[in-house]
């Protein structure tokens, strides 16, 4: 929207930095920043006959990714109603991305081969048909997971592998409703902040390590 109704060929980098400052980017982390101004030159890399222009490089630094083992891990669950926990199951037993997790369908479970195929992504709000890499990959599923998977109920005109028991409307896990819960259950553990992403994903790569 900052750029509406502008001729392709008057911008210059100073309306890209003027971007860069504006409101609500401003207020972005870092990393989405990054992300964002990626895309814009990505965009300009088609049109190079229109000039020069001088895109913002954020400097992320040295990230340091916090993850938790296992032990942790359980004192969280056992904060999280039991009704809720195939899903973070899956999350913890699988490392896949929360929006992977709400996206599954039953199509992509394969109990015969004892195999998942991750194929869907919820981005924006959307169920998409690709994975945020844009690639399928199948993996095995846990031992443990398995009684899990197989004692969910099934819906003839519900697809999604995880539904929301409190949602009334019988719908899929909505985009912050994981967060949330995993956010209470951790403050109620006695732990100090622990993203849903790194309690699960990013520590599902570190305990394996």
């Amino acid at each position: 929207s900052f750029f509406e109704g502008m001729d392709l060929r008057i911008i210059d980098s100073n309306h890209v930095r003027q971007f860069y400052h504006s409101n609500p980017l401003k207020h972005l982390a870092v990393k989405t920043k990054k992300n964002i101004i990626g895309v814009l030159k990505s965009f300009y890399g088609r049109y190079r006959n229109l000039g020069n222009i001088e895109f913002p490089s954020p400097n992320l630094g040295d990230k340091v990714i916090r993850w938790i083992d296992e032990s942790e891990q359980l004192d969280i669950m056992e904060c999280i109603p039991e009704y809720h926990h195939p899903i973070f199951e899956f999350l913890l037993f699988t490392g896949c991305r929360p929006a992977e997790a709400r996206a599954l369908q039953w199509w992509d479970v394969d109990f015969k081969n004892n195999v998942i195929t991750i194929r869907h992504n919820f981005s924006f709000r959307k169920f998409r048909k690709t994975t945020k890499g844009k690639k399928e990959r199948v993996i095995p599923i846990h031992s443990q997971l398995l009684p899990v998977l197989k004692s969910l109920p099934r819906y003839p005109d519900i697809s999604f592998v995880f539904i929301n028991p409190m949602n009334q409307k019988g719908k899929y896990y909505g985009e912050n409703g994981l967060s949330d819960i995993w956010n209470k259950a951790v403050k109620q553990a006695g732990y100090g902040y622990v993203r849903l992403y790194n309690g699960t994903r990013h520590s599902f790569a570190s305990q394996l390590l």
